[in-house]
């Protein structure tokens, strides 16, 4: 069965609890245009692929990721 395109999309908070990486960490990659993303209303939408080649890029680095609170 096909995944929905909305599957992939995920707002900032869900993209956190997913990666590993705060949400207002991930607002900062947004802003220097590391983290493509788009704002529905007051809400910054991202791609899952995106966020987990992010996060794959940081165990990489040996980074631990982040426990949002």
């Amino acid at each position: 069965m096909a995944r929905h395109i909305f599957d992939r999309i995920l707002s900032l908070e869900e993209a956190s609890l997913r990666s590993g990486i705060s949400a207002s960490w991930l607002r900062r990659l947004v802003d220097t245009g590391r983290l493509p993303a788009k704002k529905v209303g007051k809400t910054w939408l991202v791609l899952a692929e995106d966020v987990d080649a992010l996060a794959a890029q940081d165990r990489q680095r040996g980074r631990p990721p982040v426990r949002p609170k």
